[in-house]
């Protein structure tokens, strides 16, 4: 129940008061460990903004400075394994930028190079993120014209996926466009 009174006991063995029943909104060591061990094994971040993002969780804990300590030492000695995507870049403002324009319904001009080699660039409607096998990748529908569709063989509307990477570049979102 995390809407009920609670009342403020001491605990000696702890040294710290201890709301009872305890608070909900904190996160144990163990919920704290499971996050931190699902973002390392993703491999989807960076060193640094896997760093931000551990040291935000462990201070989030609802524990002593001493078990703040033991349990920074046990992150400390798994973080030690992580391997960081190859291109080493920020990604977590760019997703949320991303983000941002599917919340916006917005159409924005993409810019990336393709696998073989070309670049590309597209307007889009973003529909969606989601997060595979290592990657980030936003799904949208390209901004064309029913004569566009039908010339190249399509009759509907279908979403690509394009992955999010540091080759991927939002130019813009047009002003005044907006896909609703």
């Amino acid at each position: 129940d995390i809407s009920g009174a609670r009342t403020l006991t001491y605990d000696h063995n702890k040294a710290l008061y201890v709301a009872e029943p305890p608070l909900m909104t904190y996160l144990s060591e163990k919920e704290v460990y499971i996050i931190i061990k699902m973002l390392m094994e993703s491999r989807g971040l960076n060193n640094q903004e896997l760093d931000q993002i551990i040291d935000k969780l462990v201070v989030s804990c609802l524990a002593t400075d001493q078990e703040q300590v033991h349990f920074k030492n046990i992150i400390n000695r798994e973080r030690i394994a992580y391997v960081a995507p190859r291109h080493g870049k920020d990604l977590i403002d760019k997703v949320w930028e991303i983000q941002e324009h599917v919340e916006n319904h917005s159409v924005l001009e993409i810019d990336y190079t393709r696998v073989t080699g070309g670049p590309v660039t597209r307007r889009v409607v973003p529909v969606g993120i989601v997060f595979s096998e290592l990657y980030f990748y936003m799904i949208a529908f390209l901004v064309e014209s029913k004569e566009e569709r039908l010339r190249k063989g399509h009759e509907e509307f279908f979403p690509i996926i394009y992955h999010i990477n540091p080759l991927f570049w939002l130019r813009s979102s047009l002003p005044g466009e907006s896909s609703s």
